[in-house]
């Protein structure tokens, strides 16, 4: 075994953990965690079980852990990108309203049902990463929005954040499709955001959602 590790170099294994990590992301996503074996990963990567047991030699709940960190990297990402390339706080809350539509099917894939059955403490942790993201997330456009004269300068951020949160944490709950949850997350931020913007707040969405793309 030692000879076998030896002859890896470390191009080869920084190369190997992202590849890994995606193709358990793309099966667990599409099976569930419990129909994935090592094997079938492996299998799906023309690679021995050998090489996915070096980067995660206790197994599966650390593969699976670090699935959910790469998930979690990618919605950190778009909605830092939102940010960056919305022009006013308007079109940034508009923009996470159609991203948070397209990532429900994730949310309701056999994959999180048996994470939150199975793996607990890793549930646990992508809940409380959700949380903290998603309040620093709308805390953070709403003083935009403030400053930026689209927002009344009388709210109150973390309340009104943590009070979405709580509604939308109820929805995922009571949701009894993708579908219906993603058109109540819709309906949930649309009319936070009306309760938010100023006149000329309520100007900005009219004229967002009249042009491309189509907010």
């Amino acid at each position: 075994m030692s000879d076998f590790l030896l002859s890896y170099s470390p191009q080869q294994t920084r190369y190997e953990y992202p590849r890994i990590v995606a193709a358990a992301q793309a099966l667990y996503f599409e099976r569930g965690i419990e129909a994935v074996s090592l094997s079938d990963i492996a299998f799906s990567l023309r690679m021995p079980v050998g090489a996915i047991e070096r980067h995660f030699p206790a197994g599966k709940p650390v593969l699976v852990q670090a699935v959910l960190e790469k998930h979690l990297q990618h919605i950190h990402h778009n909605l830092g990108q939102q940010r960056e390339e919305s022009s006013n706080a308007v079109e940034e809350l508009l923009a996470m309203r159609r991203f948070l539509q397209q990532t429900m099917q994730d949310t309701r894939t056999l994959f999180f049902q048996e994470l939150e059955v199975h793996y607990p403490t890793v549930w646990q942790y992508i809940q409380r990463n959700r949380t903290d993201f998603m309040l620093d997330h709308l805390q953070a456009n709403m003083h935009r929005g403030m400053r930026e004269g689209l927002y009344r300068t009388d709210l109150a951020v973390e309340a009104l954040a943590q009070h979405w949160l709580q509604q939308a944490d109820q929805q995922l709950i009571l949701a009894r499709s993708t579908a219906e949850l993603a058109e109540t997350y819709y309906g949930q931020l649309s009319r936070f955001l009306a309760s938010l913007t100023t006149p000329a707040g309520a100007y900005v969405i009219r004229r967002l959602q009249e042009a491309p793309p189509y907010y």
